[in-house]
């Protein structure tokens, strides 16, 4: 009976961990609306990262512009260049389908996120192939529109853009963000359980299991 309210209380500790995000939108016009998100939005744009096009920063250590840092982990390696394609600058990693773009947001993360970037094939052109982007809650999804944005419940800290073709690398020049939470009540789906509901069954939960338990106490004393 011990174990299981220590296993109860190891859920409730745990489930603040989870984000509730809205779906994920290509269009920016949607994103930059209260549904999605509320308050300021700031812009951070990568073509005149320090450095400048050709620029290299091989190492973990990646490079920092405006309190984001960004890096090019290469599976053992590392590889991160700024680059000119398309007629867009940005921060580019490896064209071979497993280099990645790590981004750290700036302290305290944000709530709301658009991003602008794509794949880059061999041939330096961009393509339509999808691109994966996976948050620091562990969201998770792909996007082929050179633009996506959604928002979260809870602080978003970073996240890892990966191609999902072999042979391409991705190529990043802007990100939008903003502090305010999105409308969650306004029925759109949603990828996840908010985490504060679960927080409240399992608190229920928990209290049930103690009055059931000190009840039964109580009966056999009586008795």
């Amino acid at each position: 009976m011990l174990r299981m309210r220590y296993a109860l209380i190891a859920i409730c500790i745990a489930l603040p961990a989870l984000g509730t995000s809205l779906t994920p939108t290509s269009v920016y016009s949607q994103w930059n609306t209260s549904t999605y998100i509320t308050g300021p939005v700031s812009k951070v744009d990568f073509n005149s990262v320090p450095g400048g096009s050709g620029g290299f920063w091989n190492t973990s250590s990646g490079a920092t512009y405006e309190n984001y840092n960004i890096t090019g982990p290469d599976g053992n390696s590392w590889y991160l260049t700024s680059a000119y394609v398309n007629n867009d600058s940005g921060l580019e990693s490896k064209r071979d389908g497993v280099g990645q773009l790590n981004v750290t947001l700036p302290p305290g993360g944000v709530t709301g996120i658009y991003l602008w970037a794509f794949a880059v094939n061999n041939g330096g052109a961009a393509t339509s192939d999808h691109v994966q982007i996976t948050f620091s809650d562990g969201t998770s999804y792909t996007f082929a529109s050179p633009g996506t944005g959604t928002s979260f419940s809870g602080p978003i800290t970073s996240f890892t853009l990966q191609p999902t073709v072999a042979g391409d690398g991705i190529l990043l020049w802007e990100i939008d963000t903003a502090q305010g939470n999105g409308n969650f009540g306004s029925g759109d789906p949603s990828q996840a359980p908010e985490a504060v509901t679960f927080a409240l069954v399992g608190g229920g939960m928990l209290v049930l299991f103690g009055t059931r338990r000190k009840f039964v106490n109580l009966t056999k004393f009586v008795s």
